[in-house]
């Protein structure tokens, strides 16, 4: 008996490709890049003195990126510098999660199936697609007497049964929507007898596997957004007040609660980290499965979640932007700037590596 199964995998599922192996999210994220691409070149490769539609689009678009960066920032080069990166975050991220709600996308691939333990009602029987499991480690005897051991939940394959004893082969489990599950080869073939006792009855689950996933479903795409941000926050702190500057964060007045405020200083760094990855993670994986779901249960009202989907895709990338604003922003606004190191900061100021507000318009 075959039954189909949801397919909720934190982790993204492998794809081949003309003989070449590519993570399913990962492939998606060089579609969204390209499609990215042929969009903005399209409205701004020739761009008109009076715009039209899709230019202006996109033109508002940028802008509202550039005034929520000089908002934190200020408007000044430090901020147009960061701009390319603080832009890409929010209209990568928007089109990413858009992008997943296409028909399509999460739906459509190829199946897997695996052999899973049966119910504790299922019999166990023989034929060419019936199946089983070694509850333990257990010799098996070939047709020459000899005997060699499977592992506990290695699948078999049961031939025939002739009393308290079965014939099993030791089967391996492979993709596709022909024969699925083939004998073992090589040294680790394995066919003979054993007690009807040592096996459970399985039963064959079908998965999805699709062909494209939300980027922003894999963690290590989140992650390595919220290491950029993180990392770009620190480095933007040295620049601006020097490494002395920058570790005197780690050390707080007063300096005799440093042993315990320090501690929860460099905690505070690894959690932007964790806050950032795990929240964009789990807002699109989240809706990946409850799309999934609905699409199974109660498919006319779909059409309302994609809406909600929509909405919270753009909520997601609008907090990405912000929080690397914010932590970019308390770098540059950092103690170590009224504490020696102003020297430093105007001769960045000055050679134009790096300009800031004033200290009086920060505040």
């Amino acid at each position: 008996m075959e039954s189909e199964e949801l397919n909720v995998s934190l982790r993204p599922e492998q794809i081949h490709i003309f003989g070449f192996g590519i993570n399913n999210s990962l492939l998606t994220m060089i579609i969204v890049m390209i499609v990215l691409a042929i969009l903005m070149i399209s409205a701004l490769a020739r761009p008109k003195l009076v715009p039209g539609r899709w230019q202006a689009f996109w033109e508002f678009a940028v802008e509202s990126v550039l005034n929520q960066v000089e908002n934190n920032l200020g408007r000044n080069k430090t901020s147009r510098r960061l701009f390319p990166l603080i832009a890409t975050f929010f209209i990568f991220i928007l089109f990413a999660n858009w992008f997943s709600l296409l028909p399509g996308v999460g739906s459509i691939g190829f199946y897997e199936r695996e052999i899973a333990l049966g119910s504790a009602t299922d019999p166990l029987v023989a034929g060419a697609d019936k199946y089983a499991l070694v509850k333990s480690n257990t010799e098996i005897t070939g047709a020459n007497g000899q005997t060699k051991e499977l592992a506990a939940n290695e699948p078999v394959q049961v031939q025939s049964i002739s009393g308290n004893t079965a014939q099993v082969v030791a089967v391996e489990e492979t993709t596709g929507e022909g024969k699925q599950f083939l004998p073992l080869t090589g040294a680790r073939a394995a066919s003979g007898t054993i007690q009807t006792s040592a096996l459970s009855p399985a039963t064959v689950i079908k998965k999805l596997i699709p062909i494209l996933r939300a980027p922003n479903a894999d963690l290590n795409m989140t992650l390595a957004m919220a290491l950029i941000a993180v990392i770009t926050a620190n480095v933007v702190a040295i620049l601006a007040h020097g490494v002395g500057g920058w570790l005197k964060e780690f050390f707080p007045k007063p300096y005799v609660m440093a042993p315990l405020l320090t501690p929860i200083e460099i905690v505070g760094q690894f959690s932007r980290i964790i806050s950032l990855t795990f929240r964009l993670f789990g807002n699109v994986f989240a809706g990946e499965v409850l799309l999934a779901i609905i699409l199974k249960l109660a498919a006319p009202i779909l059409i309302i979640f994609i809406g909600l989907e929509l909405f919270f895709g753009f909520i997601q990338a609008l907090v990405f932007m912000s929080l690397s604003l914010a932590y970019i922003g308390l770098g540059l606004g950092s103690e170590g700037a009224e504490h020696g190191h102003e020297a430093d900061l105007d001769e960045l100021t000055h050679t134009g590596e790096l300009e800031l507000e004033p200290a009086h318009t920060r505040h």
